[in-house]
């Protein structure tokens, strides 16, 4: 599966990194992640008018902002347990796997997007299909906005063992400095406006110990719970799903929408 934003939500602009040289260098390139997005606001237009702009979404698959690899498998149930939680909460979905058949065509028809001989991307090829992908989904299944899920390594502070971050707790013991994962979710209109960011903890992978200096898990450990994984599904969408007002969901526009 293959997302197609350019950048990170507006909360973590910070572009993930290996941390492996040094402690020095851990505790410097944290102290450059998160401390501030705290106060960010998880709905960026008033909450009533989002509501009424968007009742069909079309959910993208779940996209890597971190260099650990991730089985396929793994990304999947992720994106199954984001597409449950939405229907439930009563929204209309056209699930990832449109998104992806779509974006994957364009993709093969245009040759790819990245320079063979330089590795650079070409932006106008990018946006071309971009505004293609968006102009498909629109004539097919007419939706009010695109959901992003991202995974993202994000800094969690350590209180008395415990490690706080996006919602969750984990311990932490003999750490004083964590770098973890979460799943953030942005919601965007077809125009690209960013209407809806939160983030929901996954799990701790590297850290740094006055005593053991850097401490990296093993790559899946934070996947390899299936409470956390609902719990950061749970997390980064409660503030959209529990406030939606109830409505029955729009049926009438476009083709009927095929489900997993």
């Amino acid at each position: 599966m293959t997302g197609v934003r350019k950048e990170g939500p507006i909360l973590l602009r910070s572009q993930g990194m290996k941390l492996t040289i040094s402690a020095g260098l851990l505790l410097t390139v944290l102290a450059c992640y998160t401390r501030v997005y705290a106060a960010y606001d998880i709905f960026l237009i008033p909450q009533d008018k989002f509501y009424a702009k968007v009742e069909r979404v079309a959910l993208a698959p779940v996209v890597l902002q971190t260099e650990i690899a991730v089985p396929e498998s793994i990304l999947v149930h992720l994106d199954s347990l984001i597409m449950e939680k939405l229907n439930v909460a009563g929204f209309d979905v056209v699930p990832s796997v449109v998104y992806d058949e779509i974006w994957t065509r364009l993709n093969e028809e245009t040759g790819g997007f990245f320079d063979p001989y330089t590795g650079e991307r070409d932006e106008a090829l990018f946006n071309k299909a971009v505004e293609r992908l968006k102009q498909e989904l629109t004539e097919g299944f007419s939706p009010d906005a695109l959901i992003y899920p991202e995974v993202w390594p994000v800094e969690a502070g350590v209180t008395y063992g415990t490690a706080h971050w996006d919602g969750v707790s984990r311990s932490a013991s003999r750490l004083a400095e964590v770098l973890a994962l979460s799943l953030v979710v942005i919601v965007e209109d077809m125009d690209g406006t960013e209407l809806y960011v939160n983030g929901g903890g996954l799990g701790v992978t590297e850290a740094w110990s006055r005593t053991l200096g850097i401490v990296t898990l093993p790559p899946l450990a934070a996947f390899q719970v299936e409470e956390w994984m609902t719990e950061a599904v749970d997390v980064a969408l409660r503030p959209l799903v529990s406030n939606r007002p109830e409505r029955e969901p729009a049926d009438n526009r476009g083709e009927p929408i095929p489900r997993r």
